[in-house]
């Protein structure tokens, strides 16, 4: 089966979310009261992605906190589903040529994903939730760094919760990513040779909105 056919197929079991009405209806002396809500899919349904020859289907899957995702591969070459390093919970399946991989996200979020054998042509994403309506970017309101001898104490501060990647570069190179804020959080990097250094904060809130890249430069004596 072609490329094109496993689209038409698959595009026909992942249509895109609709808000789902459910009627509940009170019971009393001066009648019967409706009240409507919408919501998401129901909790616990599992939505498919087809892994083709440099394509996912569908790009975008949309699914309520506690539903499952499955990436079911069909083509012949080797392909992966990695998240990419700032998503609010990361995932990543091995390179493989067939079989699936499941995933269950109970996280509201934004998840984009890649196949790291050909990342520019295999991209796409998981909406959990509601998260996509949030499109104001995080801050990252304050950075300081305090050196001392083979360490450094770097404090940083954030407007919300985020995903965020704290990096030095220098004599003794340096990377964490963790899941920091709202307000500062405290990272210690010890074992660093006396040199010239630079840190950088990156963040990325669960909505995937970026905030602007903060930078300082220090000494370790």
């Amino acid at each position: 089966m072609n490329p094109t056919d496993f689209r038409a197929k698959v595009s026909q079991r992942n249509r895109r979310w609709r808000p789902r009405t459910k009627l509940v209806a009170l019971g009393g002396g001066a009648g019967l009261v409706l009240f409507a809500s919408a919501g998401l899919a129901l909790a616990g349904e599992t939505r498919t992605v087809t892994v083709g020859d440099n394509f996912f289907q569908p790009t975008e899957v949309r699914v309520a906190p506690g539903d499952t995702v499955e990436w079911r591969w069909v083509g012949r070459s080797p392909h992966n589903v990695a998240a990419e390093e700032l998503a609010p919970v990361p995932f990543r399946s091995r390179i493989v040529t067939s079989g699936t991989f499941r995933r269950t996200f109970t996280t509201p979020g934004v998840y984009r994903y890649i196949c790291q054998v050909h990342p520019r042509e295999m991209r796409a994403r998981v909406v959990v939730g509601n998260a996509d309506t949030d499109r104001t970017p995080p801050r990252i309101t304050s950075l300081s760094v305090r050196p001392a001898k083979g360490s450094v104490s770097v404090t940083v501060r954030f407007s919300e919760k985020v995903r965020a990647k704290v990096q030095l570069s220098g004599r003794s190179a340096r990377s964490t990513i963790k899941t920091l804020g709202p307000g500062s959080a405290k990272l210690v990097f010890k074992g660093l040779r006396p040199g010239q250094y630079k840190v950088a904060v990156v963040a990325q809130d669960f909505a995937a909105n970026r905030a602007s890249k903060r930078s300082r430069s220090f000494t370790v004596r």
